[in-house]
């Protein structure tokens, strides 16, 4: 989180974004979970789990990107009042 938290603020992430990206990276920890539950990919190393888990979030939640960032912004604007 702490390099998530620091490249955010290097490329000038909105707080939407970061938090976005703070949320797949809880699916890819979740779907590495799952992995190893049911054994899958359990002959590759750590490295390939996490970067294959870290593809198939991104890709599956890209479609979706516009809701989530919707629904981001207007949780925000309700705690911010």
């Amino acid at each position: 989180m702490a390099v998530l938290l620091s490249l955010s603020s290097f490329y000038k992430l909105r707080l939407e974004d970061y938090l976005f990206n703070l949320i797949c990276l809880n699916l890819v920890a979740a779907l590495m979970y799952v992995c190893n539950y049911f054994d899958i990919l359990v002959e590759y190393p750590m490295s390939v789990k996490y970067f294959v888990s870290l593809a198939v979030v991104y890709i599956l939640a890209e479609p979706f990107r516009k809701v989530i960032l919707k629904q981001l912004r207007f949780t925000l604007e309700k705690f911010r009042r």
